[in-house]
């Protein structure tokens, strides 16, 4: 039988080769006389005693080194047949370390700063490091903690550990992701047994591919057409009168253009060039197009259905869903912000001049009292469902979504976009410091289920 407590780990100076157990995991061991010990990937062998103290395992000075533990602290242990489990051990991968004391990661060092944070609410040993931070002779990371220094305050130091149980990938952006360096790290922790999450970033079209064909959500996927000729964008026009075009490999909203035809007038694009919203009207289809060719940011893009969103002074509404997996592995719905459109601007993003409300007012707003409940409660059923489908069809372990959602005037919502890395500039809205806390809390829940940190209860000690 498993048995997870929460408890201390601290270094015993005076023995050797000896873990002393605290009563709650020694009474439940079967062979007094060894036990494997764990951290990360890395394994010993230790004799056993009991510790007087309740939640507090001590181990040897030189097992301490040799499992490179950087400091005492407060962490789960996972006692199974014999084998315990220390951690969980859990880097975030990103690049752009600087290794400057005060900004290690540069001017993304308060980012993960708050990330590093949550392994107060879930005990962990939680560290952020880069691929040149990596010694795959030593099968060991140089990476950076954030401790309490002699003042009280919370600052980075680098220690050497092993290497992990779990890697939250948060590299910051495609090129990055592509490069020689990162993949060859991923692939190189994963060959040693390292459990990676949310391994690479989306791409829109492959995303359609994977899940439009699963009947539980059809229903929720706009008509996409991946590299379009200008006959389809016709019939498109004809059937939805509005269509998004969009870069098919894209995130924070840039290269998107809004399409649509109005007749005797002619066709609208409305598109974002530098800091200033445009609008062109064109007589011919054929026109509109090429000028969007000629201005187009990505090689490959989608066209896909427009949908007449719920608005607010004319100014369409979408909304920044978040979905995590918990320490069970199962989906939950973590976070929820509206998101109105700037004036004039084809997206809701922030830097078009978007603005973030709460979902609740933003649904009062919009909707009658007696539809209200049931518009929020089916938002949040589309997003569990599409997170469990795109888990279901896409590689790799995944514990992070954000979707952006939009829901038609008639309450019914649609996915426009799902991302693998979403981005938390949401959460700078005052309603929603709780959420931004939780999905930082369930990054650490996901790891200690890839780690196997795992029971049907766990004691919590002092």
């Amino acid at each position: 039988m498993a048995k997870l407590i929460i408890g201390h780990i601290q270094k015993h100076t005076s023995s050797r080769n000896t873990v002393f157990l605290c009563p709650e995991l020694f009474s439940l061991i079967q062979d007094t006389r060894e036990i494997s010990l764990s951290y990360g990937q890395q394994k010993v062998k230790a004799r056993i005693k009991r510790s007087p103290h309740r939640s507090f395992v001590f181990v040897s000075a030189n097992l301490w080194n040799r499992l490179k533990i950087p400091f005492p602290g407060k962490l789960h242990f996972h006692l199974q047949a014999n084998q315990l489990s220390i951690g969980p051990l859990v880097g975030i991968l990103t690049t752009g370390v600087t290794h400057y004391d005060d900004s290690p990661i540069g001017g993304r060092t308060n980012f993960m700063r708050r990330f590093l944070t949550a392994s107060q609410d879930v005990p962990a040993s939680y560290f952020v490091f880069s691929p040149q931070d990596i010694s795959y002779l030593h099968k060991e990371i140089n990476g950076y903690f954030l401790i309490k220094t002699k003042k009280g305050k919370l600052g980075f130091r680098r220690y050497r550990v092993p290497f992990p149980h779990v890697v939250y990938n948060r590299v910051p952006n495609r090129v990055q992701e592509r490069s020689a360096a990162v993949s060859w790290a991923k692939t190189a922790l994963e060959k040693e047994g390292v459990h990676i999450f949310n391994p690479a970033f989306f791409n829109k079209w492959t995303i359609h591919e994977k899940i439009h064909h699963l009947e539980e959500v059809q229903h929720y996927i706009p008509e996409t057409i991946f590299n379009p000729d200008i006959s389809q964008i016709a019939r498109m026009l004809d059937i939805y009168h509005m269509v998004y075009l969009k870069p098919a490999s894209g995130s924070l909203g840039l290269g998107i253009a809004q399409l649509y035809h109005s007749p005797g007038k002619g066709y609208f694009l409305r598109y974002r060039r530098g800091n200033e919203n445009k609008l062109f009207r064109f007589h011919t289809l054929t026109k509109a197009i090429n000028h969007f060719m000629r201005h187009k940011s990505s090689k490959t893009y989608i066209v896909q259905q427009g949908i007449p969103l719920m608005t607010l002074a004319g100014r369409q509404i979408d909304f920044r869903v978040h979905t995590n997996k918990n320490r069970q592995g199962e989906w939950e719905v973590t976070a929820i912000a509206a998101k109105l459109a700037g004036r004039g601007s084809v997206t809701t993003h922030m830097r078009t001049g978007g603005k973030v409300l709460s979902p609740r007012e933003a649904i009062q707003k919009c909707f009658p009292l007696s539809q209200q409940h049931q518009v929020l409660t089916e938002l949040k059923e589309a997003a569990l469902t599409l997170s469990r489908a795109i888990d279901q069809e896409v590689d790799g372990n995944i514990g992070e979504l954000g979707f952006d959602i939009g829901i038609d005037q008639n309450g019914h919502p649609w996915m426009f976009e799902a991302n693998s890395k979403p981005g938390r500039h949401v959460f700078t809205h005052a309603s929603l410091k709780e959420s931004e806390v939780l999905t930082r809390r369930k990054i650490l829940e996901y790891a200690l289920y890839l780690a196997q940190f795992t029971a049907e209860d766990v004691k919590t000690g002092p």
